[in-house]
């Protein structure tokens, strides 16, 4: 399995870096500049080399490139049109399940969460083409379980590929 990495900054993202990398799989970490248009075209360059594109970083909202997120997954989605064995992961903010008048923080960031599900939902909804994931998550809490769940959803990837993922509560103790 190869495995293209947007950023391996943040805690949650070096944390499933060194699990990949556990399990066998090639790693590639782009360090895209989400702030800077070239450095968001040149991340497409990776797209012949890798089967998952792990969209992990977020467009941070006081810059000029609004949706830089966004445009790495469309970037992998026409470059991957019609490969149905090529996958993407947007990892996104739970703010995109909150209603626009409910939600207190940056409304662009909502903004691009919400577009994501409408990306989404089209791709998803083809025959042939790249399979999207869209995990909603708060990345600075639960490390081990979205860990554990990615590694998961990845090594069963040929068998089922899930359109969301939302992992918002701790699962606790099982017996």
């Amino acid at each position: 399995m190869k495995i293209l990495m947007i950023d391996d900054t943040t805690t949650l993202n070096m944390a499933l870096k060194d699990a990949f990398i556990q399990k066998g799989w090639a790693v590639t970490v782009a360090n895209t500049d989400l702030n800077d248009s070239q450095s968001i075209l040149d991340t497409g360059k990776y797209a012949d080399d890798v089967d998952i594109c792990l969209n992990n970083m977020y467009t941070p909202s006081n810059t000029q490139e609004k949706h830089g997120q966004a445009r790495i997954s469309d970037i992998f989605l026409d470059k991957w049109d019609l490969n149905s064995v090529k996958y993407i992961i947007n990892m996104i903010d739970m703010s995109a399940l909150i209603k626009a008048d409910d939600y207190k923080g940056d409304k662009q960031v909502r903004l691009d969460n919400v577009m994501f599900n409408a990306m989404t939902t089209v791709f998803n909804a083809r025959a042939e083409g790249p399979n999207v994931c869209n995990a909603y998550m708060d990345r600075d809490s639960m490390v081990e379980a979205h860990v554990k769940l990615f590694c998961h959803v990845i090594e069963n990837s040929i068998q089922v590929w899930p359109s969301q993922l939302v992992l918002n509560k701790p699962l606790g103790d099982v017996a």
